[in-house]
């Protein structure tokens, strides 16, 4: 259980600063879900995940965001 604690930091993080990043009119997230559950990751958000230090949080993203959202 600890890893997935680690993991949901890291992701919490990374959107935290994709979050800064983006313009404040709310027009663009660091992530959405849309209606047929599908999580969708901003271009920024993405470009993070791929990077070789995250590239163990990237797939662990897709599955488990959803539930640090709920």
């Amino acid at each position: 259980m600890e890893d997935f604690y680690t993991k949901a930091e890291r992701l919490l993080d990374l959107i935290s600063r994709v979050s800064d990043q983006l313009p404040d009119n709310g027009e663009e997230l660091p992530l959405k879900f849309r209606d047929d559950g599908e999580i969708e990751f901003h271009d920024q958000l993405h470009a993070e995940l791929s990077k070789p230090e995250n590239v163990d949080l990237k797939d662990w993203a897709v599955a488990n965001a959803k539930k640090l959202f709920e």
